[in-house]
């Protein structure tokens, strides 16, 4: 971040004080070890005007922009995968899965990655894949046309 100004923030020595008493937690949310020694070592009003003084020294935050939508990031195309077979036993759940790379297919448990798709879930005549929040169900037996439906 670059610096656009300096300078230094005037803050009433008593609206310190009230909130020091108000939030004990304050002090140590805001001052390291050293600033407290420092100013705990004053008495009375001096104590607060100790605080106020690093209050209104310490680096202010920017005040937040109105927020901007983020851009979209860019869909991933769904793995160009296929599924071909499901096994379904003593609590593992696989999928023979097909890819152009391995034409035969290959066995794929759920939690495994498939080109950054994890395999989420695999159902008798279905397996879920998905990239972050992005899902695509790979059916055993896809209707006419399509290999995947997107949810």
């Amino acid at each position: 971040m670059a610096v656009v100004g300096v300078g230094v923030d005037a803050i009433e020595i008593e609206r310190v004080r009230r909130a020091m008493e108000r939030t004990p937690r304050l002090i140590d949310r805001l001052f390291t070890d050293r600033e407290q020694r420092h100013c705990v070592a004053a008495v009375g009003r001096r104590r607060a005007a100790r605080f106020a003084a690093r209050v209104g020294a310490k680096p202010a935050e920017p005040a937040p922009r109105a927020a901007e939508p983020a851009p979209a990031a860019p869909a991933r195309p769904p793995p160009n995968v296929r599924l071909v077979g499901v096994v379904i036993d003593a609590g593992k759940k696989r999928a023979l899965l097909r890819t152009p790379e391995q034409p035969r297919g290959r066995w794929f448990e759920e939690g495994d990655t498939i080109d950054g798709w994890l395999l989420r879930s695999v159902a008798a005549d279905a397996a879920v894949v998905a990239f972050g929040r992005e899902t695509h169900e790979l059916r055993l037996y896809p209707a006419q046309g399509s290999a995947s439906t997107k949810q």
